[in-house]
């Protein structure tokens, strides 16, 4: 239970880097 609550929190990191990544580039693109 434990681990699956660690992989959550990572992928849940993971998703939030990767849309703020996105966000910049599209602010670059612009």
């Amino acid at each position: 239970y434990v681990n699956h609550m660690l992989t959550t929190s990572t992928n849940c990191k993971r998703h939030f880097v990767g849309t703020f990544i996105v966000s910049i580039g599209l602010r670059i693109q612009k």
